[in-house]
């Protein structure tokens, strides 16, 4: 249990969270990255201040915090996801 613990993302480094990334970035060859901004959990946050820039496949790749929450749907509207889904994806394929 402790092992399995100690493997979740959300409790490591952020040094190690950026070069895990950075990885997965170049790995994959990502355009874009999404990033789950949990509003009532602070410390599972990946999309604030934890995240630099350093964390996009390039500094002006699109990345998108799409604030959501585990336990309520006040912080989150349909519409506005749609939205700005469109225009994250819209970002990408200008960036191709």
């Amino acid at each position: 249990m402790a092992k399995a613990y100690l493997e979740l993302f959300i409790v490591r480094s952020d040094r190690y969270k950026e070069k895990y990334i950075k990885e997965m970035i170049e790995k994959f060859r990502i355009d874009g990255i999404i990033y789950h901004d949990a509003k009532t959990c602070p410390y599972t946050r990946t999309a604030g201040t934890a995240c630099p820039d350093g964390w996009r496949p390039t500094p002006a790749s699109p990345r998108w915090s799409s604030p959501a929450t585990s336990t309520t749907f006040r912080c989150v509207s349909d519409e506005q996801t749609k939205t700005n889904v469109e225009a994250f994806i819209e970002q990408i394929a200008e960036g191709r």
